[in-house]
């Protein structure tokens, strides 16, 4: 654009004043016929003032600034020529520049004229312009004429030709100095007249220090090794015959003897008919360059072959471009085609692993970019074929300038023969890991040396407590000699099979156990320890007492009744003479004596009949029993007689079944349970009295020595208050036996209830724990006419379909026969004895368990916390928490939306299994 287009007036009109003079402060005019005569000039003209302003712009100047687009208001008269110029950006600012100071030189008077000849871009071509500048003088430069002529024509060819000689020049220099440099010889040859040229390089690269005399194709072939030799004049061949290029490498033996390797790079030129008329070309000497190759590709061979035995590869990956490369031994570990190439990006690398190493993979990767630290992890490769890979990948990442991590790379190894032998040593750790049983290696002067889960479980002492410390800690001091017969015996290389003794545990209780100890043989048979097998057979003793108590109370019972029938006989003439003895001694003195003689009298009475109940059980009638109205009648009596501070609870289900029983007795049963609720909260607090219905199948019954299998309702009375301890909740159904003070109780309450619950065919299960409470559920069988239609059969409950289950309890009983009913139905099943070892299983089986059941009361590590680990572990892991008291209670906080109450029968247990399994949250 030329430097005058940048200017132009607001119209097409040429600015005269009235009179036909143009004027300014300074006085500087014109008339009409001068402005006329600029008007027709081809020249684009323009007036300035002394201080540069536009006066006047001719129609050449109008025009070309239209042909450019550029009128505008700001192209107009009255605007500073210096002040535009001096502004301009763009291609054109350096002209505009210069025009600026030697036009201000001019109107200064430092310049008596200033010519500037500049390039610039017409519409439609590339233009050349001269800008003359010419002072308008009176007694001084009142102004100046500005005009641009445009030389286009000569100027430009004139230009072009400069510009093309030297560019021919400085390629030709920039050619010759790049080949020098590059030690590359260059050669020519006009097939037309057979004149060649050649460089003095080229002939060094065949080993000779000066250009030979003659040099002919045959003299170049005759050079090169002949191994390559027929390549290359196939090549050269081609290039002839219409291909134009040739491109080789071959290898070339110097007259001193030794061996180069060269690099020939050319083209044939054609005339318009296709015939060749000329050849061109280069040499390079690549000998230095072949040999790092050589040594590289020896390097690069011994690494592939160094990963091939390792089972290494090494990746990267450019995070910007998203691009993969892997080396050949990545192929092979993952199983994959090297033709068809790493993935395309990380969402295509993904399905490769399996779920937890693909979350594995993710959190490194993030931590690696965003920390900028070295990564190193273990992932499970799935191959094509269904085959699973265990790797170890360490991930480096590499920074820009900035700080930015910009790529990741490292390398990858196949494990799996180390990690498979690990696991199969793991397994067998595991298996004396998990067992229930204590299994004990020690010395032969008793110093414990092994120490597994199961120890810790039973004894409640840590491996860390006892490796290293005698096994004396767990004996009791009155069976210390136990231990030396045991030592004894092994150590002359006998076994001690099935020992039933008792045994401590870390917090003083006794508990009974089965020994089976045996000797610890070297290669020699010398006995160097004892393996010891410890199982805790307290459940079964404690069915053997329950089988043993519920003898004795029926022996008890029996004797009770015979005892309350005597005490009948004493009491009935005592209570009829009582009537006789008021009426002969009127006085109060008497009466009041009479009066308590009574009172005494008829709570004997209620003694007796609640001795009979106890031994009898059997008594009253039997009706079809609304157990809802039951419910609400002692939810009634406990509102109105117990105190305020105490708030009564009933949830009472819709269609609860009905059953068969005497309705005073089991009103006696719940008002009892009720009421020693409320003894047990002093300080207040919440009674919940509810039922339900339960289905309880044969695998229940099992493990339950009062129960069958069948439809009932159970009530459950359940309070806040304090608790029961573990060694008094054992015998808080034991005639007579009561916690509270003389006077405040007969220790028969309970006794009664056990006794009332049996004799309708039904059996009670309690559940406490110090400071959360306790809870009774009453089971009573149903009505069997009234809900037998509404009973699962066996057939119809849900079933598995393969998921694996990690069930968790401390309990071995309800660990077997929850085993049992899954397995049964479709279900594969882990068992965990506590928490830990619950969080150790799933550590290694967290991709294939679907479902956790917990309890929530356990040794070691309760099921809240096993809970909270299991979450931090897998957030989306599914759990079903299980309680003899409020399981609920026991999950607030933890996000657990599935409970079974125990005990829970099949149906229960199956049913809520399918609900969480078809829970997609």
């Amino acid at each position: 654009m030329t430097i005058d287009a940048r200017l132009a007036s607001a119209d097409d009109t040429v600015v005269v004043p009235a009179g036909g003079l143009i004027m300014n402060s300074d006085g500087f005019a014109f008339g009409p016929a001068f402005a006329a005569a600029l008007e027709v000039l081809p020249a684009h003209l323009t007036i300035l003032d002394a201080r540069g302003t536009i006066l006047y712009v001719n129609e050449a100047w109008r025009r070309f600034a239209a042909d450019n687009a550029l009128r505008s208001q700001d192209f107009c008269v009255g605007q500073n020529y210096l002040t535009v110029c001096e502004t301009a950006n763009g291609d054109s600012s350096d002209g505009a520049a210069s025009a600026a100071a030697g036009i201000r030189a001019v109107l200064t008077g430092e310049l008596p004229r200033f010519v500037l000849d500049y390039p610039c871009h017409g519409p439609d071509e590339p233009r050349w312009f001269r800008l003359l500048v010419a002072p308008v003088r009176e007694d001084k430069v009142v102004g100046a004429v500005v005009m641009h002529v445009d030389i286009t024509g000569p100027e430009q060819d004139a230009h072009a030709l400069r510009v093309a000689e030297r560019v021919a020049r400085e390629s030709e220099q920039r050619l010759s100095f790049a080949l020098e440099a590059a030690d590359i010889g260059d050669w020519s040859l006009d097939l037309r007249t057979n004149l060649a040229h050649r460089s003095l390089r080229h002939d060094q690269c065949f080993g000779y220090t000066a250009l030979l005399p003659e040099w002919s194709y045959d003299t170049f072939l005759a050079h090169i090794d002949p191994a390559d030799r027929a390549s290359v004049d196939s090549s050269f061949k081609r290039a002839l015959a219409g291909a134009g290029e040739y491109n080789d490498e071959f290898k070339t033996t110097w007259p001193d003897g030794s061996v180069h390797w060269l690099w020939t790079r050319g083209r044939v030129y054609f005339d318009d008919l296709g015939a060749p008329i000329r050849m061109a070309g280069i040499v390079v000497d690549i000998t230095e360059r072949k040999r790092s190759q050589m040594t590289e590709q020896l390097a690069v061979d011994r690494l592939n072959e160094a990963q091939r035995i390792a089972k290494i590869g090494d990746w990267s990956w450019e995070i910007t471009t998203q691009q993969i490369t892997w080396s050949a031994q990545v192929f092979e570990i993952m199983g994959r085609d090297p033709l068809a190439g790493p993935p395309s990006g990380p969402d295509e690398l993904a399905s490769v692993y399996d779920a937890s190493s693909l979350r594995i993979q993710q959190e490194h990767i993030v931590a690696a970019i965003s920390s900028g630290e070295p990564q190193e992890y273990e992932l499970v490769i799935i191959r094509p074929d269904g085959e699973q890979v265990f790797t170890q990948v360490m991930a480096l990442p590499r920074k820009d300038d900035t700080g930015k991590v910009v790529t990741l790379y490292g390398t990858i190894q196949d494990i799996s023969e180390r990690k498979r032998a690990e696991m199969d040593a793991v397994r067998l750790a595991s298996i004396v890991a998990s067992s229930d049983d204590a299994i004990i290696g020690k010395t032969l002067n008793s110093t414990v040396t092994s120490w597994n889960r199961g120890a810790q479980k039973i004894f409640g002492y840590t491996a860390e407590e006892m490796v290293g410390h005698s096994i004396l800690r767990i004996i009791p001091t009155d069976r210390l000699d136990e231990e030396e017969h045991i030592i004894g015996s092994v150590s002359r290389g006998e076994s001690v099979e099935h020992f039933e003794t008792q045994r401590l545990t870390k917090d003083g209780r006794q508990i009974d156990v089965s020994i089976t100890a045996s000797p610890i043989l070297d290669a020699t048979g010398t006995v160097l320890g004892v393996s010891k097998v410890a199982r805790d057979i307290s459940e079964r003793k404690k069915l053997e007492q329950q089988f043993l108590r519920a003898q004795r109370m029926e022996s008890i019972g029996t004797l009770a009744g015979g005892i309350a029938h005597d005490l009948n006989n004493v009491l009935g003439p005592i209570m009829l003479s009582l009537e006789l003895l008021k009426m002969s001694f009127p006085d109060a003195e008497s009466q009041e004596l009479i009066g308590v003689i009574e009172g005494s009298a008829r709570h004997g009475s209620a003694m007796v009949k609640q001795v009979l109940s106890f031994a009898r059980g059997v008594e009253g009638q039997r009706l079809e029993i609304d157990v809802v109205d039951l419910l609400h009648d002692i939810e009634k009596i406990s509102k109105d007689t117990f105190l305020k501070h105490i708030e009564t609870r009933t949830i009472v289900p819709p269609e609860l079944w009905r059953v068969v029983g005497d309705p005073t007795q089991l009103h006696q049963v719940l008002l009892n349970l009720c009421v020693n609720a409320r003894d047990a909260m002093p300080d207040g607090g919440t009674l919940t009295i509810a039922a339900d219905n339960v289905a309880i199948d044969a695998h229940y019954a099992g493990v339950n020595l009062d129960a069958k299998a069948g439809l009932y309702v159970v009530l459950r009375v359940e309070d806040s208050g304090t608790g029961i301890r573990p060694d008094v909740l054992e015998r808080i159904f034991d005639p007579f036996f009561t916690t509270k003070e003389i006077g405040k109780g007969t220790g028969l309450g309970l006794s009664t209830s056990m006794a009332i619950v049996k004799s309708h065919g039904g059996f009670i299960r309690a559940y406490s724990e110090l400071g959360r409470g306790s809870k009774f559920n009453v089971y009573i069988p149903a009505r069997v006419e009234a809900t037998a239609e509404r009973g699962v059969p066996v057939s119809e409950l849900p079933r598995g379909h393969g998921e694996l289950v990690l069930v968790v309890d401390d309990e071995p009983a309800v660990r077997q026969i929850t085993q049992q009913t899954l397995e049964a139905f479709g279900y594969r099943v882990v068992v965990a004895v506590d928490g830990a070892d619950a969080v150790a299983t799933y550590a290694q089986r967290s991709g294939e368990i679907a479902v956790v059941l917990t309890d929530m009361m356990m040794p070691v590590m309760d099921g809240p916390a096993t809970i909270r680990v299991l979450r931090k572990m897998n957030p989306a892991v599914r759990i079903v928490a299980a309680s003899g008291l409020d399981a609920n209670a026991h999950g607030v906080g933890l996000g657990i939306s599935y409970f079974l109450p125990k005990p829970y029968a099949a149906d229960r247990l199956l049913t809520t299994l399918r609900q969480i399994l078809a829970d997609r949250r």
